[in-house]
């Protein structure tokens, strides 16, 4: 069976590019944010200069942007996921339709020496890829990817960021564990994976036609086309658009009086610093929770699994006629022959696994600003698509599935709702019953929310 490489898996340039932000003058909300690009967070010394992204632009003058990529990535090299049918179970308790799971899980890192980043000589053989039983990760298992391997943000169960929470509960709240790839055609694994693929023709035949989406777009990304979606939530700055919203709709907002306490008739600190904290506070507080989800759960990426079709390393007979036609368009018709290719992005998806979405989950801005804020039904519908765009086009980049995203969202909404209340008490002086009150009443279900209309639909 063929081996996934480190040109096809995995690119240790992705954190050389990580995350940026680039000085821009806001419309009475923010300050000038400085430019920072952190490289695995390593603190490694060397700046160059960025390129702005490509809508909407920033200022021109980026400055001083952060160290250079990482060194040629590793050869990820070992034995290839078996095919061979484990203990009966069904690849996801998501799913009535019985097969087996064809123990494909995330493995897109290498194990390297930590001051030189070269790769350790067999043991990539020896530990990849990634089995059912690695995960979740833990132990020695854990130990070395933390000091050893590219992995990012690796979250084992005693990570300091989890003290006293009780994490198992928030994924039982958003409906266990997701599906992984599986020998019946049926599966509902399939189904998502069609949809990743297909967006992805779409994306490359006719990326102007937005209509194709299930979503509308927010205003802010009225003019946007499908390279700008994907593009959109490239390694931005954490909370990036959510900031952007706020900039925009900000100033025509009131903080609910019912809530807080102000300092006075006119407050910027209680009003604009308030907001831009709490939207840093909010992504802070989910993404620990978030990240040992995923490194419980190893979902794969969708690209690893198409370039296992691609390879035959996936049986074609397990996947349906419609996966592996589209996988065979993408490399027939657009030149798709390593992982990264079958993405928007030219290394890929990042090195963590695929459930849930962090995007998503870091996306709650609709949340807490509905309870923060008397936002009228136009910006509440806008702060909503915001969020929900933000979400949805990591699949539209190739980089994640539908319930990565939906899964995420409602993850998201579940932990700032549950620490939201003591952090508004304790920090500003909120007060309790009302925060309580407005949380409870302002929380929903993201598989409840129509992304077309704007309307909520039941519980």
């Amino acid at each position: 069976m063929a081996t996934l490489t480190a040109g096809e898996l995995t690119s240790a340039q992705r954190h050389g590019k990580s995350w940026w932000i680039c000085p821009y003058v806001t419309s009475s909300l923010f300050f000038h944010f400085l430019t920072i690009r952190w490289h695995d967070m390593l603190g490694r010394p060397g700046f160059r200069p960025c390129t702005p992204k490509k809508k909407p632009p920033p200022p021109p003058n980026c400055g001083a942007c952060g160290p250079p990529p990482l060194p040629s990535p590793p050869t990820l090299g070992g034995k290839a996921p078996s095919n061979r049918p484990p203990p009966p179970q069904n690849g996801g308790d998501k799913s009535s339709n019985a097969g087996f799971d064809l123990n494909i899980r995330f493995s897109k890192f290498d194990f390297v020496d930590p001051e030189s980043l070269e790769p350790m000589a067999g043991t990539n053989n020896a530990l990849l890829p990634l089995q059912p039983s690695d995960y979740p990760i833990g132990g020695n298992l854990g130990i070395s990817m933390k000091s050893s391997s590219t992995a990012i943000s690796v979250t084992t169960s005693d990570d300091f960021g989890l003290r006293g929470v009780d994490e198992e509960a928030f994924y039982d709240a958003i409906g266990g564990p997701p599906t992984y790839p599986n020998s019946n055609p049926n599966h509902p694994f399939w189904t998502e994976f069609v949809e990743v693929m297909q967006i992805q023709l779409y994306r490359l035949d006719d990326v102007d036609n937005t209509d194709i989406l299930p979503f509308k777009l927010p205003d802010l990304w009225a003019d946007f086309d499908l390279e700008d979606v994907a593009e959109a939530v490239n390694d931005e700055y954490p909370g990036f658009w959510q900031a952007w919203f706020l900039e925009h709709y900000f100033p025509k907002m009131k903080m609910d009086t019912t809530i807080f306490p102000f300092r006075s008739l006119f407050d910027f600190v209680g009003g604009p610093i308030r907001v831009a904290a709490i939207n840093t506070w909010a992504t802070e507080t989910v993404a620990p929770i978030n990240f040992r989800a995923k490194w419980s759960y190893g979902r794969p990426r969708p690209e690893e699994v198409a370039y296992l079709l691609y390879t035959g390393a996936i049986d074609y007979t397990y996947a349906p006629t419609e996966a592996s036609e589209l996988e065979a368009k993408l490399h027939e018709e657009h030149g798709a022959k390593t992982a990264p290719q079958f993405t928007a992005y030219d290394v890929g998806s990042p090195r963590h696994p695929s459930w849930p979405a962090m995007h998503s989950a870091a996306s709650s801005a609709s949340f807490w600003m509905s309870v923060v804020l008397d936002m009228d039904e136009y910006d509440y519908c806008q702060a909503l698509l915001t969020d929900y765009a933000v979400s949805y086009a990591r699949t539209v980049a190739g980089v994640h599935y539908y319930t990565d995203n939906l899964d995420g969202l409602n993850l998201g909404q579940k932990i700032v709702a549950h620490y939201l209340e003591d952090y508004l008490v304790e920090k500003y002086g909120a007060d309790r019953n009302a925060a309580r009150a407005k949380i409870e009443a302002k929380q929903f279900d993201w598989y409840n929310f129509d992304p077309m209309t704007c309307e909520i639909r039941s519980n």
